[in-house]
């Protein structure tokens, strides 16, 4: 059995609306319990703080958005180098590192069936989460890529504890 793939990793709409309720539900919280604190007096200084924490979750709900068009490119081999780029075939792995240097699984990665968060060590030492969903690529991929990183994480680990 060959554990090889290459998969497009689209944003989770799951994920995007899991932190837009999040960034919002805290604004309209603030905003109740100001009400519920202070009564319904309308007084600009009174609500300060619900205002700004209600315009920072827009803010973060907007920056996602933003951010979710990225797309990545996961590929990998059959010894279990993962490589990541982005869909316009950008390294991400950093500007000193070459296209689409091999990255490092790390073992706080999880793994679960309905849930990849990878960790990744680029090159030169930063970390990368990538966050895969089962919305974020077809179900044949997802099932390939949740198989080959248990894979990876079993043998990648287990060579760094005989060391």
């Amino acid at each position: 059995m060959s554990i090889a793939l290459s998969a497009e990793i689209k944003p989770s709409r799951i994920f995007l609306f899991f932190i837009a309720g999040i960034c919002l539900g805290f604004g309209a919280l603030s905003l109740v319990l100001e009400v519920m604190l202070f009564g319904t007096h309308f007084s600009l200084g009174k609500f300060f703080i619900p205002i700004i924490t209600f315009v920072a979750g827009l803010r973060s709900v907007l920056n996602i958005l933003s951010l979710s068009r990225n797309s990545y490119q996961l590929d990998i081999s059959d010894s279990g180098q993962i490589r990541l780029r982005n869909s316009l075939s950008i390294d991400i792995s950093g500007s000193n590192a070459v296209l689409g240097a091999p990255l490092i699984l790390n073992s706080d990665s999880l793994l679960w069936p309905y849930l990849l968060v990878l960790r990744v060590q680029m090159s030169e030492g930063s970390h990368k989460s990538l966050v895969v969903l089962p919305d974020s690529t077809s179900r044949q991929n997802f099932r390939a890529i949740a198989v080959a990183c248990r894979w990876v994480a079993a043998h990648q680990f287990t060579v760094c504890k005989r060391r």
